[in-house]
Order: C-alpha cells, then sequence, then structure tokens
C-alpha cells in the first residue's frame, strides 16, 4: 500500500498513555505492516533492525507495544485494524480492474456498430445519388422527345418570311436544366450539433485515494452535498483544498468537519468561527447593527421637534 487512513483523533486517543518513544516505535510498526501487507514478523530481533530500535528504552518499548497493540499468531503479530484496511484495499483494487475490463470489452461492439452505421449511410447514399441520376436523365430524354415534335410541327405548319423553313434545332446540343432539377443531395448539409461534456464528478473512492478520507466520512460528507444537489467537482474540491490549507488543517480533516457540521463546502473562517465558539461552550451570535444607533427606548422623544 503506498498509504494508508491515519486518524489523528483515533491515534491519539489510543496511545496518549504511552510514552514519546512507544507512540514513535507504533507509528514505525503501522508503517511497515502496512507497507509489507502482511503481519510482522515473529523475530523480535528483526523487527527491531528493522524499525531501528537499538537501545534497551527502545527493545522493552518495542515488546511492550507488541504485547498491547499486536496479537501474536503462527505467522507473525496481527493487528485488526491493519488486516481490515488491508483487506478493504484489496477490495477496492479488485472492483476497479473488473469494472474496467467490462468498460474495455463493450468497445468492439460499440465499434461494430459505428461502423454499420456508417456502411449503412453510404448505401443509403449512393442508392438516392443513383435514383436521383436516374430521374435526370429521364426528365432529360422526356425534354428532347417534347423539343423533337414542337420543331416537326412547326415546320409543316409555319414558313419564314422569304418562304423558306427555319432551321432545324440540333438535337444534340447541350440542354440546359431548370434551376429546380438541382439535385439537393448536392447541397451543404448543416452539421450536427454536440453535447458540451459534463465536469467530471469526484466519488468516495476518489476521497478515499486522493485525500485519505475515511470512508464513512466520505459516504456522508457527499451525502450532504447529494441533499443540497452540489455535485462534487474537481473546482469545488481545488477550492476546499485551499480552504483548508489557509486552515491550517489537512484535506481529510477538513472534509470530516464538515461532514460532522452538515457543510456543504469549507471555509477557513467558518472553521476559526466554529473554534472560536467551541472554546466558550456557546455560538457566538452575530451582533446585528441598528441604525438607531443604539436606542432602546422610544418613549422620550419628542417627535415634533424631530426624533433624530
Amino acid at each position: 500500500m503506498n498509504h494508508y487512513p491515519r486518524h489523528i483523533g483515533d491515534f491519539n486517543n489510543a496511545t496518549r498513555h504511552l510514552t514519546r518513544i512507544e507512540r514513535s516505535i507504533y507509528s514505525d510498526l503501522l508503517d511497515v505492516y502496512y507497507d509489507t501487507e502482511q503481519p510482522l514478523t515473529a523475530d523480535t530481533k528483526k523487527l527491531a533492525r528493522r524499525i531501528v530500535a537499538s537501545s534497551a528504552e527502545e527493545l522493552d518499548a518495542l515488546q511492550s507495544v507488541l504485547d498491547e497493540f499486536f496479537v501474536l499468531a503462527s505467522d507473525g503479530y496481527h493487528n485488526k485494524r491493519c488486516d481490515e484496511e488491508i483487506a478493504a484495499y484489496h477490495s477496492k483494487a479488485e472492483k476497479a480492474s473488473a469494472s474496467a475490463k467490462a468498460r474495455w470489452s463493450k468497445t468492439p461492439t460499440a465499434n461494430a456498430q459505428s461502423s454499420q452505421c456508417e456502411t449503412d449511410a453510404n448505401a443509403m447514399r449512393t442508392h438516392n445519388e443513383r435514383n436521383a441520376n436516374q430521374n435526370q436523365n429521364q426528365n432529360q430524354n422526356q425534354n428532347q422527345n417534347q423539343n423533337q415534335e414542337f420543331l416537326s410541327a412547326s415546320q409543316e405548319n409555319k414558313t419564314t418570311p422569304n418562304g423558306s423553313l427555319p432551321p432545324a434545332q440540333d438535337a444534340d446540343a447541350p440542354h440546359t436544366e431548370p434551376a429546380e432539377a438541382v439535385d439537393d443531395l448536392a447541397k451543404p448539409q448543416p452539421k450536427a450539433k454536440t453535447k458540451a461534456k459534463s465536469a467530471e464528478v469526484l466519488s468516495a473512492t476518489d476521497l478515499i485515494n486522493r485525500f485519505s478520507v475515511d470512508s464513512c466520512v466520505a459516504a456522508d460528507w457527499l451525502a450532504v452535498r447529494k441533499a443540497k444537489r452540489a455535485p462534487l467537482t474537481e473546482t469545488a474540491m481545488a477550492g476546499i483544498e485551499r480552504e483548508a490549507h489557509a486552515a491550517g488543517l489537512a484535506v481529510c480533516e477538513a472534509i470530516r468537519v464538515c461532514a460532522e457540521q452538515g457543510w456543504q463546502g469549507f471555509k477557513a473562517d467558518w472553521y476559526a468561527n466554529l473554534r472560536s465558539s467551541s472554546k466558550g461552550g456557546h455560538v457566538i451570535p452575530i451582533k446585528q447593527h441598528s441604525r438607531h444607533s443604539g436606542r432602546e427606548n422610544f418613549s422620550d422623544v419628542d417627535y415634533a421637534a424631530g426624533a433624530f
């Protein structure tokens, strides 16, 4: 594991009675446990060398911490909380891998459907163009036949002023089609509008993996935001990170405060007000300023002379 959730309150409550050396050794043992993802070795000499504990005081502290927080089994020293966190980590990794495989397995089908749609569209376009060309040729032949009949009738019934027949129209001359015969398919088609890509919404897994937020805290806070119809985007998360640093808190602790107070977001001045209120045991109300400059009794005011 590259990281693991370290809850400051839980750690302090569990180790408040320990000496500084014992607290330091306990912290080192947790790092080794999560780094190797397996129980600590039962060989205390190797374990002491691993965490660089050499003095008699450090060796005594090591044994005291092992006896209090770990259980010796056949494969080494176990810690219940560590085993649960490692199991949860592996479960999330397996689910993410299965989801990715399922997503990629759908891609060939989508590509095949897209190719089939393009093939159908090309076939339809070719069919339409062939029909349009065929209709145009039929109209052209029909017009030529009508022109020939008209010229023949004119030559039989009419003559020019000098008695000669008008020249016959060349049947092979180029024929001009009316503007209505222009193929509509040649006109440029409007481009389909594409929908704007929606902002990516962060999930509880993102909060756990990126900011070491407790899973329950992450779920509670996202429920608060969902009730207020405020999806957690990258922009919103960046603002919360900035305010958390301004308040001197880790992001995971800022989110815990939001979940406990029912806050949709986090502001450094909100947290400052919360701390100042909790010190006095009550919430400090905001003073409302009056335009009457603090006057409480108006019975002695002579309104005929002007009240203010």
